[in-house]
């Protein structure tokens, strides 16, 4: 699959340069085709209570999914790193009665944010509208 030139995001080393992403429509139809459930697993899985926030993020390079887990004022600062945060579970959050002893949701919208489609959407846009930009 032909991958599409931007420049990186984020600040710190490597930001501005040039990345190889798959193009956008590709990773719209990955984000449409994901299942709730394993998305929020992954975070899930990254979260410690109290201490580390946990993230499911979609590498933009390849199309996969992988975990992220952060302390407070820690971010994902990697060289490589090409990422969007699809869910994200705050160190402080509270799941009382909302998952069962498998940490597994009950009803997995009790637990999906409600504008989480427009946050990716955003995330999207600020990826793949300096797209014309990287080769100049």
């Amino acid at each position: 699959m032909k991958k599409v030139t931007v420049k990186r995001l984020g600040i710190g080393m490597g930001a501005g340069e040039p990345v190889e992403i798959l193009p956008r429509a590709e990773i719209e139809r990955i984000i449409d085709d994901l299942d709730r459930y394993e998305v929020f697993k992954i975070a899930y899985n990254a979260w410690i209570p109290g201490s580390r926030s946990g993230e499911c993020q979609l590498d933009l390079r390849t199309g996969t999914l992988q975990a992220g887990s952060y302390s407070v004022g820690e971010m994902d600062q990697a060289i490589d790193s090409v990422n969007i945060t699809l869910y994200a579970i705050d160190q402080n959050e509270d799941f009382d009665g909302l998952l069962d002893q498998d940490g597994e949701p009950y009803d997995i919208e009790e637990v999906w944010p409600e504008d989480l489609e427009g946050s990716i959407e955003w995330l999207l846009d600020q990826w793949y509208n300096q797209e014309t930009e990287a080769g100049e």
